[in-house]
């Protein structure tokens, strides 16, 4: 290799190993310059080296605390995201065996009052083949209420079993409480260790220390609220979707049931009766995902107001001042040819795995809110779709029921054009529900091959590194 070739290769690997440099964070420069190891360890023979014990001693302590608290909430998360694969297959299985009955019936439905609306008189003697489309209509609402109602009561089982893990919302916010009372007495007690402190170097780098402790202190209460108001939410909108989900089966079985009467009895108002009932039902179903989020709003407003009461108005703390506070700390460092005790250099480190930990945390949360918004606006459009077809499906019922009480023809062709209007909102929600089904098991199978990157998952390995980083 010619000379030429050489400096070529040694000038890139020299930018680059700049450019790594000036990518690094201040707590990452600052581990490395305090690693007496490190090829590029700024310590010096001679340096001041700071280290007092008494000091160290509750800043281990207030460390030792939030890794208590990261690990609370790691445990929390983990248990209320924890993948229930035979739920979603429940209730994949509910919905496409009642959606179904419910187009079984419904086809049944058009073919009849299709054929019969010309001769009234058939229809009167075949009103069995009128009502025969209704049976399996009122298999699919009774099915869904009995197997939402049956989640509903697991729903709240599952929910027991976790309280009795203390894993629960109220017991994780009581733990959180203590840990939180217990920093602050100890961070107490550090101020005034400090005020007594006779090297003023010794000082000035130990109150610099104190601004990235409170940076910690704040940002992990910070990522608490997040995770805990999240819970709420979650919770809320699960029990409301099963509640709203048997509203729509309760309100629509007596209407069928009404329907079905009218048939029996002859009684054309009744069965528009009957489509009041099924406009009720479907305005439910129109309008259950904007229900669903606004409960969800007023549940993590409730959180929001726990968390409040129980730390008082949390402090404003970002990533971007944690940085700046460890830059101050490097610069104080750098300047007066500080050498890092042991313990400090452990402490470092430790800061340096929580700053990993949240930006790691922020950044899935904060790409779950994006998906939560687009799932919103989808369901918002199907629910509006099916929905809406069955007010049509209603309207149209009641129309014929009550305006057309005396044309029995007209009674008749209305129901039958309701049942082709329904055709469209019940033949979508089979569609649904096969499609959610089939992907439901291909994430499965894909999560099998590889599971996706969760750093909730992986916070075990670092909050390890960040307790054995204390006792070096």
């Amino acid at each position: 290799m010619n000379n030429k070739k050489r400096r070529i290769i040694l000038n890139s690997l020299l930018s680059l190993s700049l450019m790594t440099a000036s990518m690094a964070s201040p707590l990452q420069a600052l581990a490395v310059a305090g690693d007496p190891g490190s090829s590029q360890s700024t310590q010096l023979s001679g340096a001041i080296t700071i280290a007092d014990d008494e000091v160290d001693k509750i800043s281990q302590d207030i460390l030792t605390d939030e890794i208590e608290i990261l690990q609370c909430t790691t445990n929390f998360r983990n248990q209320y995201t924890k993948p229930d694969k035979w739920k979603k297959r429940r209730t994949t299985l509910y919905q496409i065996a009642a959606s179904g009955m419910a187009n079984g019936g419904d086809i049944t439905l058009q073919t009849q009052f299709w054929h019969y609306n010309r001769n009234v008189a058939n229809a009167l003697k075949n009103r069995g083949r009128l009502e025969a489309g209704l049976i399996p209509v009122i298999a699919a609402y009774a099915a869904v209420i009995a197997a939402y109602s049956g989640e509903l009561v697991f729903d709240q089982y599952s929910d027991m079993k976790v309280r009795r893990k203390h894993l629960d919302s109220k017991s994780t916010l009581q733990k959180v409480e203590q840990l939180d009372a217990s920093i602050k007495k100890l961070k107490e007690q550090r101020a005034q260790l400090l005020a007594k402190c006779p090297d003023q170097q010794c000082r000035e780098f130990y109150t610099a220390e104190a601004k990235i402790l409170d940076d910690c202190h704040n940002l992990i209460l910070a990522d608490f609220s997040r995770l805990y108001v999240d819970y709420k939410k979650r919770h809320a909108v699960r029990d409301l979707t099963t509640l709203g989900t048997i509203a729509v089966g309760a309100t629509g079985l007596p209407a069928t049931i009404q329907v079905l009467r009218g048939i029996q009895m002859t009684n054309i108002k009744k069965i528009g009766g009957g489509g009041i009932d099924f406009v009720v039902s479907a305005g439910i179903l129109t309008v259950a995902p904007e229900l669903f989020e606004a409960g969800g709003r007023l549940a993590a407003a409730g959180a929001r107001h726990q968390i409040s009461e129980a730390f008082g108005q949390l402090q404003n703390a970002t990533m971007a001042q944690m940085q700046t506070d460890a830059g101050d700390l490097v610069k104080l460092a750098t300047r007066q040819g500080v050498k890092l005790g042991p313990s400090m250099t452990g402490r470092v480190e430790a800061y340096r795995l929580t700053e990993d930990i949240l930006a790691g945390r922020q950044r899935k949360l904060d790409a779950e809110a994006i998906a939560a918004r687009r799932k919103f606006v989808a369901d918002v459009i199907s629910y509006g779709i099916r929905g809406g077809c069955q007010i049509g499906w209603g309207a149209l019922i009641a129309n014929g029921g009550y305006k057309y009480n005396d044309k029995p023809n007209v009674a008749l062709k209305r129901v039958a054009q309701a049942s082709t209007v329904n055709q469209v909102s019940w033949g979508s929600w089979m569609m649904e529900a096969l499609f959610t089904g089939c992907s439901n098991e291909i994430s499965n199978y894909k999560h099998g091959l590889e599971p996706d990157y969760d750093p909730f998952q992986t916070n075990g390995q670092k909050l390890e590194a960040m307790r054995n980083s204390l006792h070096k």
